[in-house]
């Protein structure tokens, strides 16, 4: 099994906890978003897989209202309220640069 193998019943209690755990919601009519890394080490056609898996499980498993997958860059750009912007990225193990255009 690699390491980007998506486990259902890890996953359900892992937002099991935050929602009701740390945020204490009781009802799951919220809308929900995800921020993702931009360079990732999945293909794409095996991230689209990833996110449809989490999509179905968030919106009919859990029946959350909504859920909107966005890459992190561009929150950081809508952050300062921009639509276009350059975003520098630096970890401990890499730089990433990305152009976020409307």
């Amino acid at each position: 099994m690699d390491k980007f193998h998506l486990d259902i019943t890890k996953f359900d209690k892992w937002i099991e906890t935050i929602l009701i755990d740390n945020l204490q919601l009781e009802d799951y009519s919220i809308s929900l978003l995800i921020a993702e890394d931009v360079a990732g080490d999945l293909e794409y056609g095996e991230l689209t897989k990833q996110r449809q898996k989490i999509a179905d499980y968030l919106l009919d498993g859990m029946e959350l209202s909504n859920i909107a997958f966005v890459k992190k860059p561009v929150l950081s750009s809508f952050g300062l309220g921009r639509t276009t912007s350059v975003v520098l990225d630096s970890g401990h193990s890499f730089t990433h640069c990305s152009v976020d255009s409307n």
